[in-house]
């Protein structure tokens, strides 16, 4: 019965966890479509073309709103897991956003082999990364001593 609500638990905090990386990688896309469309190079004449652009201001603010919603769910993920095995898996927000903005309609992003080979490499570490949960034997003995 435990194991149960204990996998239960590490599920949806695994949800918890995706669902924080996608949303501020959507949360960047929306925020770069909705800023492409203001023409403003200040923040004061950015405040400006939320009025006169009312699409791009949408855009906007539904970017941050998934940022404020990636907040409370990277809480949940934050109290479960270590953060030397959540914070790598931020690097997935990064592949999000670079074939997002390759896709987005006005973002006229490219993709190069350059870049294509920077997130094989984001993979591969947030892949290794997510495999090694345990220190290190030597590094559990060196912090032992200190002590």
């Amino acid at each position: 019965m435990f194991t149960g609500s204990l996998d239960k638990r590490m599920n949806f905090s695994l949800a918890a966890l995706i669902f924080s990386v996608v949303s501020g990688a959507v949360g960047q896309l929306l925020m770069k479509a909705g800023l492409q469309g203001m023409q403003a190079e200040s923040v004061l004449s950015m405040v400006g073309g939320i009025w006169s652009s009312p699409k791009s201001a949408l855009m906007l603010f539904c970017g941050l709103a998934c940022y404020i919603a990636a907040v409370p769910a990277w809480i949940i993920a934050l109290k479960r897991f270590e953060l030397s095995f959540a914070y790598p898996l931020i690097g997935l927000g990064y592949l999000i956003v670079y074939v997002g903005a390759f896709y987005w309609p006005g973002m006229e992003e490219s993709i190069t082999w350059q870049k294509t080979v920077g997130m094989a490499l984001i993979i591969a570490g947030v892949s290794l990364a997510a495999q090694t949960r345990k220190p290190l034997g030597w590094f559990r003995y060196a912090k032992n001593e200190k002590t």
